[in-house]
């Protein structure tokens, strides 16, 4: 098989060219810097979490939810419609 893109020799990726440099250079490395990237951005999820669980579009989403739950456990399921299980064969 060909290198379609040239970026790589074998396995070995080179440096800068859409690989991971921190791999290319010996192994991941967690500065102080990385792991305030990473505390923020689980804030940030958190608060995104927080907010859409408030909306009326995540509460109608968790009702939903919650709903298929409880007629799975009634054995309420497929009432004979079709599914896209018949439509495969």
């Amino acid at each position: 098989m060909g290198n379609c893109c040239g970026c790589c020799d074998g396995d070995e990726p080179k440096g800068g060219q859409g690989g991971s440099a921190p791999a290319a250079s010996g192994g991941p490395r967690d500065t102080e810097k990385d792991r305030e990237a990473r505390a923020l951005a689980a804030e940030r999820a958190a608060n995104r979490q927080k907010q859409f669980e408030q909306s009326a579009v995540g509460k109608a989403a968790y009702k939903s939810v919650q709903e298929v739950k409880e007629s799975r456990k009634a054995g309420g399921g497929n009432t004979g419609q079709p599914t896209a299980a018949d439509w495969r064969d």
